[in-house]
């Protein structure tokens, strides 16, 4: 439960700040547009690297994926 508020609260985090930054400078499209996409995804890629540190794949799933694999 935990990891999937993270998930949304990121997002959420996100888009509030996207749309926060729209509404301040409502003049400015043609500039921050842009530059509000690539901070949307960049924050994105950085939380989902936060998430992989935070809640790395278990050993167990590791071990699984690598049987599975020897008896195909």
């Amino acid at each position: 439960m935990v990891r999937g508020l993270y998930v949304v609260g990121c997002l959420a985090s996100d888009l509030f700040v996207a749309l926060q930054v729209h509404l301040s400078f409502p003049s400015a499209d043609t500039i921050l547009l842009p530059l509000l996409a690539a901070g949307f995804f960049g924050l994105a890629y950085l939380e989902l690297r936060l998430y992989r540190v935070l809640w790395p794949v278990s050993r167990r799933r590791r071990i699984a994926q690598i049987v599975e694999g020897r008896t195909r």
